[in-house]
C-alpha cells in the first residue's frame, strides 16, 4: 500500500522510446515516492535497463513528461543528474580515475566543486563506505566488491536523492553482495534515499516496497513483492517464475506450518525445524 502522505521524487508519464523501429519502452507511467526501495524486473530485452536510463536521465525517449521532486522537467536534464546516481553492472564501466581518490574527484570536479573542499568530501564519504584505507590504491586491483563499494562512493558523494543499481551485484558473491545490501540500506536511511533496483535476482526484490514487472516495454504488473509474486495466473501468461523463498512459502502455507509470508529465510528455517 502506497502511503499518500509521501512526497512524489520522481514521476514519468506516457514515456515511449523506440530503436532501429523495434518498440523497446511503450507508454509507460510510474511514480515513485521519496524514500521508497523500488525493483524493476522482467526478462532479458523486457526493457529494464533502458527504463532504468529514462529515470536517471541518462537518455532521452521519444516522448513522455518527466517529473522530479514534484517539478515538472524541461529538456534540459544537466542539472539533475548529480540527484540521481545510476550503478552500472560492471563497475569498471563508470571508473575514470586511476586511483580511487581520482575516481571519487572525477564527478566532483565536473560538478565544479572547488578544490579546497574535495579533500573533505572525498574523506567523509570514504569513511562512510569503508574505503578509507584504498584511496590511494589503483582501482583496476581492487577486488569486485571494493570496486562496487566505490561505485556508490562515486554516486554519494555528489549528495543525490535517489540512486538506481542496474543488476550492480550480478557479479559478486554471496557475501560481498550481503555486505553491499548493507551498505546500501544503512546510506539508504541515513541520506534518506529513493533506491531502484534493476535485478534479475528476483530474491533481491523481497525488500522492496514495490515491485514494477516489465514485459515487451510495458508495465505488466506492479504492487508489492508480495502482491505481484501472488499473481501466478498472469506470471504463467509470460512464463515468469516467482522467487523459490516465496514458492517455499506458498507450500508452507498450504500444508499449514506458516500463515503467513516471510522472507526471512533463517525464520523461515528455525520455524522448519521446530
Amino acid at each position: 500500500m502506497i502511503n499518500n502522505n509521501k512526497k512524489k521524487i520522481l514521476e514519468v508519464k506516457n514515456v515511449s522510446l523506440s530503436y532501429s523501429k523495434k518498440q523497446i519502452i511503450d507508454d509507460v507511467n510510474l511514480c515513485i515516492y521519496e524514500g521508497e526501495t523500488i525493483s524493476i524486473i522482467g526478462h532479458n530485452g523486457c526493457g529494464k535497463t533502458t527504463l532504468g536510463k529514462i529515470l536517471a536521465f541518462l537518455i532521452q525517449p521519444d516522448k513522455g513528461e518527466f517529473f522530479f521532486d514534484n517539478k515538472k522537467v524541461s529538456n534540459n536534464y544537466d542539472n539533475l543528474q548529480k540527484y540521481i546516481g545510476f550503478v552500472f553492472q560492471n563497475p569498471d564501466n563508470q571508473f575514470f580515475g586511476s586511483t580511487v581518490e581520482d575516481d571519487i574527484a572525477f564527478g566532483l570536479e565536473n560538478h565544479l566543486v572547488q578544490q579546497d573542499q574535495m579533500s573533505k568530501l572525498i574523506n567523509d564519504v570514504a569513511k562512510e563506505i569503508g574505503i578509507l584505507d584504498l584511496l590511494k590504491k589503483d582501482v583496476q586491483q581492487l577486488s569486485g566488491g571494493q570496486k562496487q563499494q566505490v561505485s556508490i562512493a562515486d554516486i554519494l558523494v555528489l549528495k543525490p536523492k535517489v540512486i538506481i543499481f542496474d543488476e550492480s551485484f550480478s557479479m559478486l558473491d554471496f557475501s560481498n553482495k550481503k555486505k553491499i545490501f548493507e551498505l546500501i540500506k544503512t546510506i539508504k536511511k541515513k541520506y534518506k534515499l529513493t533506491i531502484i533496483y534493476i535485478t534479475h535476482d528476483l530474491e533481491d526484490t523481497l525488500d522492496s516496497d514495490r515491485v514494477f514487472l516489465l514485459e515487451h516495454g510495458k508495465i505488466f504488473l506492479s504492487g508489492s513483492p508480495n502482491y505481484v509474486f501472488q499473481q501466478s495466473e498472469k506470471l504463467q501468461q509470460i512464463n515468469f517464475e516467482t522467487p523459490f523463498i516465496f514458492q517455499l512459502n506458498q507450500r508452507l502455507i498450504n500444508k499449514g506450518i506458516i500463515k503467513k509470508v516471510i522472507f526471512d529465510i533463517e525464520q523461515l528455517v528455525k520455524i522448519i525445524c521446530k
